[in-house]
């Protein structure tokens, strides 16, 4: 790995504007390092990935990477990163692992604000883009399980409807946060004003979803 470090030292040494189009694989490396168990090594290339480029586009890579091997992370950056919908499920998810998940603020480990970085996640890798302005509409009780009906928009798909996504099931009051799969679940049907209605028929679809 003394290529990795050359490397990272290179593409550090860019401007941001060469950064993005450097051909470094600076992705893969970070990518290996959240997979690699090697606490030296790590803690060599994240902390100087981190120290020089804390805003960088791998930076939720080298925090997970250090977390993986209970390596000390900038509470700041840990904050601003979990802040993000856009980083916040690895950087949990990645404390979850480690058994340390009492270190991610009660605020993100509510069963509705995970149901809605669920969907968020969902959605993301699906081929319209990340939804936007994502808000609860309320929950639903059957068979003794709860689901969480959100609605959301994706200026790229639908600019002028607001559609709705369903997340679940989940065990009321439970405080465990399974990140086994996303349990989220959205046809991209436009919202009706009878969401309630509209989302019961959608929990056969994501059950459907999750089937093994």
């Amino acid at each position: 790995m003394a290529f990795a470090k050359s490397d990272i030292g290179n593409y550090l040494a860019l401007n941001d504007s060469l950064r993005s189009t450097s051909d470094i694989p600076i992705y893969q490396y970070m990518q290996l390092m959240t997979k690699t168990k090697n606490h030296e090594l790590n803690d060599q290339l994240t902390k100087t990935y981190l120290e020089k480029d804390p805003s960088g586009v791998y930076a939720s890579e080298a925090l997970v990477a250090r977390i993986n091997n209970g390596l000390s992370n900038n509470p700041v950056l840990v904050n601003k990163l979990l802040d993000s919908l856009n980083t916040r499920y690895d950087v949990m998810e990645a404390f979850s692992k480690q058994n340390q998940l009492s270190k991610v603020p009660i605020k993100y480990r509510q069963q509705t604000e995970f149901a809605k970085l669920c969907l968020y996640q969902s959605v993301s890798q699906d081929d319209y883009g990340a939804p936007e302005k994502i808000a609860l509409l309320g929950s639903i009780i059957k068979g003794g399980a709860v689901y969480y009906a959100f609605k959301f928009s994706l200026p790229e798909y639908d600019e002028k409807n607001q559609l709705i996504g369903l997340t679940g099931p989940y065990k009321a009051g439970s405080a465990k946060l399974n990140f086994e799969h996303y349990f989220a679940y959205t046809g991209y049907d436009v919202l009706k004003t009878n969401w309630r209605a509209q989302a019961t028929k959608m929990i056969k679809p994501l059950i459907d979803a999750y089937k093994e």
